[in-house]
């Protein structure tokens, strides 16, 4: 065989849950994981922002942190699904900004994080240098563009 054939499949759920399904048919690799869009979109910053080894090797260090040692048929499967993710995110979300516009809405209403550390996030990823009260702005017309809810002035929680 001269090269693989992938086929892939996304699914984004009413609740905010995304599911991913690949096959790989050089390897006969199957994978399928359904996940909150929010760990999603953490991958897929990682993978964006680093490389998808950053990302394959956070996942596995993610299982040994649960006292599960990756078998190489599962690195495989993680590696595929990640290929995946990342492919469907820069489908999905278009760009880095977009992504980091619904990461940031996605925190803010869980609570995971401010304003102001959502713009410095926000500026070492896209590399641009953006005040609390700009991010913030970015974020609100992004909302609305989507029909999202307002997000309150929350704090996160401690």
């Amino acid at each position: 065989m001269t090269g693989s054939e992938t086929t892939s499949e996304f699914t984004l759920y009413g609740n905010g849950d995304i599911e991913l399904s690949t096959l790989v048919t050089i390897t006969g690799v199957r994978a399928n994981v359904r996940m909150p869009e929010a760990t999603f979109l953490d991958f897929y910053e990682i993978i964006t922002r680093h490389s998808l080894n950053d990302a394959v090797r956070v996942a596995i260090a993610g299982m040994r942190m649960a006292g599960h040692e990756p078998t190489s048929e599962e690195t495989l499967r993680i590696t595929a699904l990640l290929s995946v993710l990342k492919g469907n995110g820069d489908l999905f979300y278009g760009d880095q900004e977009e992504a980091m516009l619904e990461s940031t809405y996605r925190k803010l209403v869980n609570r995971e994080e401010t304003y102001e550390e959502a713009a410095v996030r926000a500026s070492s990823i896209l590399r641009v240098n953006y005040s609390r009260d700009t991010w913030r702005k970015k974020v609100t017309r992004f909302a609305e563009r989507k029909g999202y809810p307002k997000v309150g002035l929350r704090q996160r929680n401690s």
